[in-house]
């Protein structure tokens, strides 16, 4: 099974440190954004298989990011 890709958007850093942590003892890369606008700029260059992100974020929120 390959490694699941996964971005994390959340402009804590510490709850992105923590789902980090999680995700890559259980054998997934993660990449991290602190707003949805450097979230849509990873998503363009890059392959992801999960985006898990916050819905209240300065710059561009989860739900703009969505749309």
């Amino acid at each position: 099974m390959s490694k699941k890709n996964i971005l994390i958007i959340d402009d804590d850093e510490m709850s992105r440190g923590l789902l980090r942590m999680v995700l890559e003892y259980d054998g997934c890369q993660c990449v991290e954004a602190e707003n949805g606008a450097r979230g849509l700029s990873i998503l363009e260059s890059q392959s992801i298989d999960v985006m898990i992100l916050d819905k209240v974020m300065p710059v561009m929120n989860g739900m703009e990011l969505l749309n």
